[in-house]
């Protein structure tokens, strides 16, 4: 397995909410914030990995992080800050589902939202803020011999 097939696993697990599908969210491609699909998205990127061989060298394990960008278009402060916070909860609800990340191969041993970022506001404008997003962090184990 490598990262962009876990990360494909992430994708797939937010594409099968109700929230999200294949307008509304992408692998690392912001230029779906501007398509007008939706009032929300959710874009998937690397974060921070480790590496380390485990065992006596016959195995390694890596441990690495799928940021979950969540975007919510701004309207007005409480309902959109709102609406952040209940799709960023629906994400986690998701996720804590699937241990392994759905994977069918073996090779993610555990997968979990380990934390997030800050809420920050994104302004295009000097009239306001654009968008509310929200960094989900989910941690996943992959486990292989070499």
């Amino acid at each position: 397995m490598s990262y962009a097939a876990g990360e494909a696993l992430v994708l797939a697990l937010l594409r099968g909410m109700t929230e999200f599908d294949a307008s509304n969210s992408s692998r690392q491609k912001w230029k779906v914030l501007n398509s007008g699909a939706s009032d929300h998205y959710a874009i998937v990127r690397p974060g921070p990995f480790s590496n380390e061989p485990s065992g006596l060298g016959e195995t390694a394990s890596t441990d690495w992080r799928t940021v979950i960008e969540v975007w919510q278009r701004w309207l007005d402060d409480g309902e959109t800050t709102i609406a952040l916070q209940e799709l960023v909860q629906a994400v986690i609800e998701r996720l804590d589902g699937y241990p392994t990340l759905n994977d069918t191969t073996g090779s993610v041993v555990m997968g979990y939202v380990s934390g997030g970022g800050e809420m920050q506001e994104r302004w295009l404008t000097q009239n306001g803020p654009s968008w509310a997003v929200w960094e989900v962090y989910v941690d996943w184990k992959e486990e292989r011999i070499e």
